[in-house]
C-alpha cells in the first residue's frame, strides 16, 4: 500500500476515534440529547467501516487488479445482498401491517438497511477477532520489526484500533437491536416518522388520536394506527426506544369532512368531416 493511502487511512481512523471519544464524553456528562449522541456514534462507526473496507479493497487490489471481472463480481455480490435484504424487509413490513409493503416506501428503505446491517454480523465478528489479535501482538512487542519507524507503527495501530471499535460497536448493535421483535419496533417507529400522516381529514377518524397511511391509487382508504405515546423511560435515540406494536390495524374508507362537488362541464364532441 502506498504511503499516501496509509496516511489517508490513518487520518480517517483518527477522525473515527476522535468522534467516538467526543461521543463518550458528551453522553457521560449529559451534554447532548440521546439522538445527537447516536448520530455522533453512527458517524464514528461509519468512518471505522470506511477504514475497514478501504483496507480490504487495497489488499485485494494487489492480487486482483489485473482481472476486470472483479468489479463485476463485487457489483453482483452487492446487488444480491441488497435484493435479499429488500425481500426480508418486505416480509417484516407485511408482518407488521398486514398489507403490501409498497404503501410504506421510506420504511421499506429503512428495513432494507437494517437487514443489510444484519448481514454484516459475522464480518464484524471476524474483523474484531483479527484486530484484537493484532493489538495483542503489538502489546507483546511481536508485531513490528525492531527497525520499524514510529510513523509505521502508528499507521498500523490507529487504523486497527478504529476498525476494532467500529466493528465491535456494530456487533453489539446488531446483536442487541436487530432481533425480529426489535426490528418490528424500530420499523414501526420509522413508519410513524416517515410514512404515516399526522394530520388528515377523514369523517369519523380523529387525527388527534390516530395517524393514517393512504392506500391505493385513489387514496380513498386509510390504514390507521394510534399515535405513539412514550411509556418507556429510556435514554435512547428516538428510533431505538421500545414501543408496543399493535397486532392488527384498521383499514377504513376516507371521505372528506367538507366535500365540495365540482361540476366538470365537458364540451360536446362533434364528428366533423372535411368537405
Amino acid at each position: 500500500m502506498r504511503a499516501s493511502n496509509k496516511n489517508t487511512l490513518t487520518v480517517a481512523s483518527a477522525v473515527s476515534l476522535l468522534t467516538f471519544l467526543i461521543f463518550s464524553g458528551m453522553i457521560k456528562e449529559n451534554y447532548v440529547s440521546a439522538d445527537t449522541a447516536f448520530l455522533l456514534l453512527f458517524s464514528s462507526v461509519l468512518m471505522g467501516f470506511y477504514v475497514v473496507l478501504a483496507f480490504v479493497e487495497k489488499m485485494l487490489e494487489r492480487y486482483f487488479k489485473d482481472f476486470k471481472v472483479t468489479v463485476i463480481f463485487w457489483g453482483l455480490l452487492l446487488a444480491i445482498l441488497g435484493y435479499v435484504a429488500r425481500l426480508r424487509a418486505i416480509t417484516d413490513i407485511n408482518g407488521i401491517f398486514h398489507i403490501d409493503a409498497s404503501a410504506f416506501p421510506m420504511t421499506l428503505v429503512a428495513g432494507t438497511t437494517l437487514h443489510l446491517a444484519k448481514l454484516m454480523l459475522w464480518p464484524c465478528i471476524i474483523v474484531v477477532v483479527i484486530t484484537a489479535l493484532i493489538l495483542l501482538l503489538i502489546c507483546l512487542g511481536r508485531f513490528f520489526d525492531s527497525d520499524s519507524s514510529a510513523e509505521e507503527k502508528w499507521g498500523i495501530y490507529v487504523p486497527t484500533m478504529a476498525a476494532m471499535i467500529a466493528c465491535g460497536i456494530g456487533w453489539i448493535f446488531i446483536y442487541s437491536n436487530l432481533s425480529p421483535e426489535r426490528r418490528a419496533e424500530i420499523l414501526y417507529r420509522i413508519a410513524h416518522m416517515t410514512d404515516f400522516n399526522e394530520t388528515f381529514r377523514c369523517v369519523g377518524i380523529d387525527d388527534q388520536k390516530y395517524s393514517a397511511v393512504f392506500l391505493g391509487p385513489e387514496q380513498r382508504r386509510v390504514l390507521v394506527a394510534p399515535k405513539l405515546e412514550e411509556f418507556w423511560l429510556e435514554k435512547k435515540a428516538y428510533v431505538l426506544r421500545r414501543v408496543d406494536v399493535p397486532e392488527s390495524f384498521s383499514v377504513l374508507e376516507c371521505s372528506a369532512q367538507n366535500p365540495q362537488l365540482v361540476e366538470q362541464l365537458l364540451p360536446d364532441a362533434f364528428d366533423s368531416s372535411e368537405q
